[in-house]
């Protein structure tokens, strides 16, 4: 499952959520911050960047409601 699928399913879990905007955390598996953005509409998070191995996504809502999730990069 890529990022971007996850955040479709996970960001309808988000309580109370903004129609157009999510803040978003991804950590590395030893806990270090690797990328911060927003996401707005398009719901789409770049990941090309990250290395391969496992990752943490951190999904914020504006009423800072959140949802962590475990993926892969391959």
């Amino acid at each position: 499952m890529t990022a971007n699928c996850i955040i479709k399913r996970y960001k309808k879990q988000l309580p109370n959520i903004s129609s157009d905007r999510t803040s978003y955390i991804i950590y590395d598996d030893l806990g270090k911050l690797i990328k911060v953005g927003i996401i707005f509409e398009s719901n789409d998070i770049d990941i090309s960047s990250l290395k391969q191995g496992t990752y943490m996504l951190r999904l914020n809502n504006t009423e800072n409601y959140y949802t962590y999730v475990k993926f892969i990069k391959q």
